[in-house]
């Protein structure tokens, strides 16, 4: 097939499939819509595609087509790393006391540190799931930063659908996911550093140029942003083709500028969407949010789908039961327990836990990166693709299995 012929019908097929899928009622109400996207690219890789009509799979997707998907699937993780750090404010953190303190904190840690027990006795176990040029300490850790995280735009989204977005649960949800997310790519940016930077010499060096650049940003480019960007400052928030031009090169910019420092380019990606103020952020993720997830992000799940192998014969159902169960009783158990003792309704802290277990794309985004630094495997990434999507899939049913309880407007816990 015509390569150009076959990138756009593929585009076609990853951008419309999904969300008519996701519009039948009783497909949306249960299934967040990434869920689909990223199914749709797991179907369109050799584990189903490939496996069932393989001239199809080798005459539709070429070479040519496979790398002109991952050039959009890339640029796609930039901006989707900068939209969630739009979503981080610090000034909406401040202030709601001890309770929303612990709940961010033991819902990273607990599960993390669970994340990285297992990894150790998966590594004895099952050494296939280490990539080539893995640590025992860089596995575990890598590991146990999948296993931690907390999709910040994917829960926003479900948190619309169901109506949970105003609600107090759904407040210290979205301010709960915001602390993983700044702490786990925090530990991401070590974590490759010691993986990349650590036998060179240059990890040092790297954290250094990297402190510089993000004291740089906080104190010489946040504070011109609003004259820089009057426009979406203004009481109408439009963005202009100049804010528009000047975002973007910040953002990609400043992607650039941390891998160019030995840095990965999703700390510069996540630092540029965080140090915009909160106007702005808000107008960027009003015009942009909805075009990032419905049409760029899938380029990405279509090239991760296409690494994807399941070979049921390889005891990958066992591995797979294991890592979910714990992937979920540790961030259930991490937000859930600190929930409880400070104070919150058995009823609200279920549902604060089950929104929290939510991994959706922001898991697909960490184990890519861990796979292209050779730190899993390719059998572990698939393990690891698989429970994001079951653990997001469970997410909206395992909300609705306790009745929504009458709530006043957001509120600070104390």
């Amino acid at each position: 097939m015509d390569p150009v012929l076959a990138f756009l019908l593929l585009t076609c097929i990853i951008v419309l499939v999904p969300y008519l899928l996701w519009r039948i009622p009783v497909i949306g109400r249960h299934v967040p819509l990434v869920v689909l996207q990223i199914l749709l690219g797991v179907v369109l890789g050799p584990s189903v595609l490939g496996a069932v009509v393989p001239g199809l799979s080798t005459s539709f997707l070429t070479p040519d087509t496979v790398s002109r998907i991952g050039a959009v699937g890339w640029l796609a993780v930039v901006f989707f790393v900068f939209l969630t750090g739009l979503h981080f404010d610090a000034a909406d953190l401040r202030g709601r006391g001890r309770s929303f303190t612990w709940i961010s904190i033991a819902s990273v840690t607990v599960p993390l540190a669970m994340g990285v027990l297992l990894a150790f006795w998966l590594l004895d176990a099952f050494p296939m799931l280490s990539g080539e040029r893995a640590t025992p300490w860089s596995f575990a850790l890598g590991f146990g930063v999948a296993m931690a995280v907390t999709a910040l735009p994917v829960l926003a989204g479900i948190l619309r659908e169901m109506d949970l977005l105003q609600t107090r649960v759904g407040q210290l949800a979205l301010g709960a996911a915001a602390v993983n997310d700044i702490f786990l790519w925090v530990l991401m940016a070590l974590l490759l550093l010691m993986a990349g930077g650590a036998v060179s010499g240059t990890a040092p060096s790297a954290l250094l140029l990297g402190a510089v650049y993000l004291l740089f940003l906080i104190f010489a480019v946040r504070p011109r942003l609003p004259r820089l960007l009057a426009n979406a400052c203004s009481k109408d928030g439009r963005i202009s083709e100049r804010d528009l031009v000047l975002i973007l090169a910040l953002c990609f910019g400043s992607a650039a500028i941390t891998e160019a420092a030995g840095l990965h380019f999703i700390v510069g990606g996540f630092v540029a969407g965080a140090i915009m103020p909160k106007r702005i952020a808000e107008q960027i993720l009003r015009s942009f949010e909805s075009f990032a997830l419905l049409l760029l992000m899938p380029f990405f799940f279509v090239t991760t789908g296409l690494r994807v192998e399941i070979d049921a014969g390889s005891g990958i159902a066992t591995i797979l039961f294991i890592v979910t169960l714990v992937a979920m009783l540790g961030k259930l158990a991490g937000t859930i327990v600190p929930a409880r003792l400070c104070g919150m309704s058995w009823r609200d802290s279920w549902r604060l836990g089950s929104l929290m277990q939510c991994k959706g794309l922001m898991e697909v985004v960490v184990v890519t990166i861990l796979l292209d630094a050779e730190i899993i495997s390719i059998e572990l990434f698939t393990i690891l693709v698989i429970m994001a999507i079951a653990t997001t899939l469970m997410t909206k049913p395992m909300v609705r299995v306790v009745r929504a309880e009458k709530q006043a407007s957001p509120a600070t816990t104390s």
